[in-house]
């Protein structure tokens, strides 16, 4: 993946991991930027790939209020996706992890946009701190509802499988 970094040198710590599923409830509240929900169900995809989830990740539609593609001032989606945490000390793990750098910014993937700062401020709090294992995270988040056309950034290391 374009966003991950290449393959861990030797002289990087690895460390024993397992992947952990997650399975939660994302409420977006936005004030600058509305999506359908299928809109949000792609961007959270894009965020979870990013950040280091596991291809078989799920984003399903969940509370929505329009159909047909319209935006939805509440729309939601359920995140059933694994993602690689540090095995317990007595637990030998399900394989080697280490540690990614990842960049999100507007055009970071491709299918961000500078709308979505918000969204990217609330996936940082509701699903990447709690469900990644992360450090070095860096934001320039600043989310002004209703002033669109701001730059954003988040950056972070992420532990990954150094063999998916």
């Amino acid at each position: 993946m374009a966003l991950l970094a290449g393959a861990p040198s030797l002289a990087q710590e690895l460390r024993a991991g397992i992947w952990q599923r997650h399975d939660l409830r994302f409420q977006y509240l936005g004030f600058t930027t509305l999506y359908s929900c299928d809109g949000l169900v792609s961007k959270l995809r894009v965020l979870l790939k990013a950040s280091g989830a596991r291809a078989d990740l799920q984003v399903v539609e969940g509370s929505c209020t329009e159909i047909g593609g319209h935006p939805d001032r509440f729309a939601g989606a359920r995140l059933v996706f694994h993602a690689f945490m540090p095995a317990a000390a007595d637990s030998s793990g399900s394989g080697l992890g280490a540690w990614r750098k990842v960049h999100i910014a507007d055009g970071r993937p491709f299918d961000l946009s500078q709308g979505d700062c918000e969204l990217v401020e609330q996936f940082r709090d509701l699903v990447l701190r709690k469900a990644f294992t992360t450090r070095n995270l860096t934001d320039r988040l600043v989310c002004v509802p209703h002033q669109g056309g701001r730059s954003f950034s988040l950056d972070f290391e992420v532990l990954v499988p150094t063999d998916p």
